[in-house]
């Protein structure tokens, strides 16, 4: 996924965990993954694996929706418990 505002993520998921890797923030975090139903699954930090940055990384619950997929991508739309900000990302799969 590429993001204008962190460059781009480059996400590893297993069933139960998800690597995120922010190159241009220096942020690399293995996160919790809950599957709720086919479409919907829930992100809490589990660890940060790596900071350069300084910049802090805290405790959230991030619930997402595959809203659309294709053969190379998917559209996800996820808000952060608690906030009205809702986020509209498409994700490339490259493997």
């Amino acid at each position: 996924m590429e993001d204008p505002n962190t460059g781009k993520n480059y996400i590893t998921r297993t069933a139960t965990t998800q690597i995120e890797d922010v190159p241009d923030l220096g942020i690399k975090v293995e996160l919790n993954i809950r599957w709720e139903d086919e479409c919907t699954f829930v992100l809490t930090l589990k660890k940060v694996l790596e900071n350069t940055s300084g910049r802090e990384v805290g405790d959230f619950e991030l619930i997402s929706k595959i809203t659309e997929t294709g053969e190379d991508y998917f559209l996800v739309s996820s808000r952060i418990e608690g906030m009205d900000l809702i986020m509209d990302r498409k994700f490339v799969v490259l493997e």
